[in-house]
């Protein structure tokens, strides 16, 4: 049965330098909320972000360029 779900899983979006990554992962890098990730998002201030349909997705390099940003000020 394990075998079966597995194989029913959609495949995972990838980069050259690994898996996309979902808002509430970044939210978790970041050390902050979703709700506020979106809000970054919504104003144009966060990390640049992937639209796949109606499914937002970040690169890893972009929040990891955005968190140096921020810190650097």
């Amino acid at each position: 049965m394990a075998i079966e779900r597995q194989a029913m899983r959609k495949p995972t979006r990838t980069t050259r330098a690994g898996r996309l990554l979902t808002t509430e992962e970044v939210a978790n890098i970041l050390g902050v909320t979703p709700g506020y990730v979106k809000q970054l998002r919504y104003t144009n201030k966060g990390p640049a972000f992937i639209r796949l349909g109606r499914a937002i997705r970040y690169a890893p390099g972009d929040v990891t360029a955005y968190a140096r940003q921020v810190r650097n000020g």
